[in-house]
């Protein structure tokens, strides 16, 4: 079989005495890798301390109350004018020239099926 002239040049380069093959670019075993590298995995694999949950006290309610409820900028929506029927909102939308949402889903709204 014959050879063409871009493989001779190939084999040959192979043949020259001090000829070193290209290493991948990508690590391809663990002492490869930076040894920092490494030591940071390691520490990253293990579990963290246990953090103690808060206890709800008397002293301390107050302030879990006010961290569970919403504030009023959570709690906009419930002063829009929403309408649940989609014609007459259509026709309310056009006499003062606003914009209509509508929102149509298939299922439970929070995903519960």
């Amino acid at each position: 079989m014959r050879k063409t002239g871009a493989r001779r040049v190939a084999d040959r380069a192979r043949e020259r005495p001090g000829h070193r093959r290209r290493e991948p670019a990508i690590p391809t075993r663990l002492c490869d890798v930076n040894p920092s590298l490494s030591l940071l995995f390691l520490f990253a694999w293990q579990d963290p301390p246990p953090i103690e949950a808060p206890a709800p006290t008397a002293a301390n309610h107050a302030k879990w109350m006010a961290f569970v409820e919403p504030d009023a900028t959570e709690t906009a929506y419930r002063a829009v004018p929403w309408r649940t029927q989609f014609w007459p909102a259509v026709q309310e939308a056009r006499a003062l020239g606003r914009p209509v949402l509508f929102w149509a889903m298939n299922g439970h709204p929070l995903g519960c099926t």
